[in-house]
């Protein structure tokens, strides 16, 4: 903003007026891997236009929800599995991330990754880095057989919660 201070207005300008930038596409168009996209194009077929509240309302409702079950059931914070457990529902419930953006659930595989091969029993082992890898290679045929526009890759952070809820070998230690 020091640099740009109008830098604010225009996005606010592309998000609500289509005309506003030439040759651009609005913020409101943009289908990108996130539930709210999703929402607001299950909710556009019904009214005939593209609904801007979920960009708005989902994030804060996801907000207010991690906020309060951390508070509550989580007084000792694991940062070790919190901080990609957030990352993953930020990118789930966000306004709108790009699929790029989801390079940052490496942290949370690496986690289930690296949990899984320390552990003892070599099937867990087995099973955790298996999961990776066919998360990964799903991702990949997904990509290579169609279906590989931006908004249908929502999948793969819901995924990332599910391996990280349901990993083992989670430490003591915060």
């Amino acid at each position: 903003m020091l640099l740009a201070p109008k830098s604010v207005m225009w996005w606010v300008a592309t998000l609500l007026d289509p005309q506003s930038v030439v040759s651009a596409v609005p913020t409101v168009s943009w289908k990108t891997a996130t539930l709210t996209t999703w929402v607001r194009m299950m909710l556009a077929d019904g009214v005939q236009s593209v609904p801007l509240w979920p960009m708005v309302w989902l994030p804060v409702l996801s907000l207010a929800a991690v906020t309060f079950f951390y508070a509550r059931y989580r007084p000792v914070v694991r940062w070790r599995t919190t901080i990609p457990t957030i990352t993953a529902i930020a990118l789930l419930t966000g306004a709108y991330g790009w699929l790029y953006d989801q390079s940052i659930l490496l942290l949370g595989l690496l986690v289930v990754a690296g949990d899984a091969w320390s552990s003892e029993k070599r099937m867990e082992r087995f099973r955790g880095v298996m999961a990776v890898v066919g998360l990964e290679a799903l991702a990949i045929v997904q990509s290579c057989i169609g279906y590989n526009q931006q908004h249908y890759f929502v999948w793969i952070p819901l995924a990332v919660l599910c391996l990280l809820g349901a990993h083992k070998n989670r430490p003591t230690w915060t």
